[in-house]
């Protein structure tokens, strides 16, 4: 299977050879090419750069992209395990409020609160946490997008009937 996206691409030949695979001729033929190209360039150039893992100037960075989303279907496991049956403004300014308490105090053990757990998660992928706003926008995203295995065995998701404004 070939990628799009370059770390996609280099998962894919990762993932091969670490299953004693051979990756796909595509991909096989990709890594050659970008190592030949490493070995014969200047000593300042990077194996980021000659993969295409590093971003063009406006381009985010893939690690800030990924981490967002982690981020992003983290916050809405908690609205949905937690606050599902609010209304997303009244979810996003409780789940903001949490997440200032969190950043402002030394808790000790997040892990006594799984709502806490769950804010102290997002927090630690190291992207600040969204506004009100933003968490309104992240909500809205994730209908349909997310589901999760509640405590008591019951998958829960993000639905559009339930969203309310």
């Amino acid at each position: 299977m070939t990628a799009d996206k370059p770390i996609a691409r280099l998962r894919c030949v990762a993932a091969a050879l670490e299953a004693r695979e051979h990756p796909s001729t595509d991909d096989a033929v990709w890594i050659a090419t970008a190592i030949r190209s490493y070995e014969a360039s200047p000593a300042d150039t990077t194996l980021d750069r000659v993969l295409g893992l590093t971003p063009t100037p406006g381009q985010e960075h893939w690690r800030t992209t990924e981490a967002r989303s982690r981020r992003d279907a983290t916050i809405a496991k908690l609205r949905i395990l937690y606050f599902g049956d609010l209304p997303n403004a009244q979810a996003a300014r409780l789940i903001y409020q949490m997440a200032r308490r969190l950043q402002n105090t030394a808790w000790q053990s997040p892990q006594a609160d799984p709502r806490a757990q769950l804010i102290a998660d997002a927090l630690s992928l190291g992207l600040s946490f969204p506004g009100e706003r933003q968490l309104q926008t992240i909500f809205m995203k994730s209908i349909g997008l997310y589901s999760f295995q509640s405590d008591r065995g019951m998958v829960l998701s993000i639905k559009q009937k339930e969203i309310r404004k």
